[in-house]
């Protein structure tokens, strides 16, 4: 019975491993003495390994000497303690943890390291590189946006498909005499219309307007306009 059990268990093990191999995320696993006993081919292409050095099964700590040589690993002050804290994870680790790894080569490495059922840890590396670089790209080009936005002499306001607020600079607040509160991002447009319509010269003419801006967002259309405010005010508008 105990030799059918671990057969059973060799060959569900060797299952999952045949699978973790053709998956594309790096994936190393090491044994409860830091042996390392399973990685697959991405892993290997992402430090860029000698395979057949890895199937001699070196243990976690050579690995992580081999990286360093290599400059695979981020530039730690004090590598031995570094090698310390992490080889105690064999013994300590209970559940799984999240770390970056910000590598000398400009690579952004997202790590999550697991107890393994069976004894050990298991290493799960995701690349987060282009991800994380167009993200800079967005949020650059965001503040970007932004700032010019905020420095134009015209009052710009962006409304949603939901008739709710994205964004708006500081012109459009000066124009509609609105308060910062008034036009916050989320807030619905009848709310803002509702705002500005003591500005109208005419009741009946704030509320037609109020109706056709409502209008205009559903349906999409570009249209010019005027309007004739109260205090001899014009406003030029521009639906886009």
């Amino acid at each position: 019975a105990i030799e059918v059990a671990e057969n059973e268990r060799h060959q569900n093990t060797h299952a999952q491993y045949e699978v973790l191999q053709y998956v594309s995320v790096p994936i190393a696993i090491y044994d409860q003495k830091t042996t390392l006993t399973f990685f697959n081919k991405a892993y290997s292409r992402l430090f860029e390994f000698d395979e057949n050095w890895l199937y001699s099964q070196p243990t976690y700590s050579e690995i992580l000497e081999n990286l360093r040589e290599r400059r695979k690993l981020p530039e730690y002050s004090n590598f031995l303690d570094y090698k310390r804290q992490t080889l105690a994870l064999f013994k300590d680790l209970m559940e799984p943890i999240h770390e970056l790894l910000n590598l000398p080569d400009g690579q952004t490495l997202r790590t999550v390291i697991a107890p393994h059922p069976l004894g050990g840890l298991i290493f799960v590396f995701d690349d987060m590189t282009d991800k994380l670089s167009l993200e800079r790209g967005y949020n650059t080009l965001i503040a970007v946006q932004k700032e010019t936005l905020d420095h134009l002499y015209e009052g710009l306001v962006v409304f949603g498909t939901d008739n709710r607020l994205r964004l708006s600079n500081p012109s459009m607040g000066k124009i509609w005499d609105l308060q910062p509160s008034a036009i916050e991002p989320g807030r619905h447009i009848s709310e803002i219309l509702k705002s500005i319509s003591p500005l109208f010269i005419d009741p009946q003419e704030s509320r037609t307007w109020r109706r056709r801006m409502i209008d205009q967002v559903v349906n999409r259309k570009a249209e010019q306009g005027q309007l004739r405010l109260k205090g001899a005010r014009m406003i030029e508008y521009t639906y886009v």
